[in-house]
């Protein structure tokens, strides 16, 4: 071996005394270091739906009428441009989303009221709405949007 030291060394020591101990370990089996773990380096994906699955009462084919999900009714809502508006996206038991924009002082019945208007089908069923994140229920019908704290949120709808 040479007596020599690395110029990295040097530099770092700026000019001073550089220790240098060094090990043999040529009659050792060379063990590789453990690959440090990464906490996550991919893509998400969602494991199942936010809204359970409803199941739906067997019928036997001859007495089974062709079922038609409803399509959504194009709803317009009052909003006025010159007030702040917000949209919120409204997933609904069934799977399928409403996108609808509302002013910050409309309340949690005008959303209730864009659903029934939007899905009709939805309508004739008692529903709850509720937040995805955190998970909480809609309960006061006069609680103004912006109160309630559903600037660009998402709102479940739930069966009861």
């Amino acid at each position: 071996m040479k007596g020599e030291i690395p110029q990295e060394l040097l530099a770092a020591a700026k000019g001073g005394k550089v220790e240098l101990t060094m090990e043999d370990k040529r009659n050792e089996d060379y063990n590789p270091p453990k690959p440090k773990m990464v906490a996550f380096s991919g893509q998400g994906h969602t494991l199942g739906n936010i809204t359970p699955a409803l199941a739906e009462p067997k019928q036997s084919a001859a007495a089974a009428p062709p079922t038609q999900k409803s399509t959504p009714v194009e709803v317009s809502i009052h909003v006025n441009k010159n007030e702040p508006v917000t949209k919120i996206q409204i997933k609904l038991s069934d799977g399928s989303r409403l996108m609808a924009q509302f002013n910050h002082t409309h309340t949690i019945s005008d959303i209730r009221a864009y659903i029934n208007k939007a899905r009709p089908d939805i309508a004739a069923t008692s529903y709850i709405l509720k937040t995805a994140f955190p998970n909480k229920e809609l309960i006061n019908e006069t609680e103004t949007i912006a109160s309630a704290k559903l600037i660009n949120a998402v709102v479940v709808q739930h069966p009861k």
